[in-house]
C-alpha cells in the first residue's frame, strides 16, 4: 500500500500475499491487488487482477486462487475490493 495510505491509518504491510498457481513446472495463473487510489478515504480499498493461462480456463482455478487473495487481503487490514472486469 501506497505510503500515504499508511500514514493515514490503513494497512501496514507493503502488499498482501501473491496467489499464484503452478501446474507443471508452469505458472498457471495468479491474483493480485494493487491500491486502488492514493486518496486517504480509499486506503482500506484495493483493485485486484487475475491471470488465468488460456488453457485453464474453466477449471475453477480462478476461484481457488481469489479465495486465497481474499484471505490475504482480510489479514493485510483491506476491507474493499473493486474488479474491473476485462477480456484480453
Amino acid at each position: 500500500m501506497s505510503r500515504l495510505a499508511e500514514e493515514a491509518g490503513g494497512p501496514k504491510q507493503d502488499r498482501p500475499a501473491l496467489p499464484v498457481a503452478i501446474e507443471r513446472g508452469e505458472v498457471a495463473g495468479y491474483a493480485l491487488a494493487t491500491p486502488w487510489r492514493p486518496r486517504p478515504g480509499y486506503r482500506f480499498t484495493v483493485e485486484d487482477s487475475v491471470y488465468i493461462h488460456p488453457q485453464r480456463i474453466g477449471h475453477g482455478l480462478g476461484q481457488r486462487l481469489m479465495a486465497e487473495l481474499i484471505k490475504a487481503l482480510r489479514t493485510w487490514g483491506a476491507k474493499q475490493m473493486v474488479a474491473v472486469i476485462a477480456e484480453s
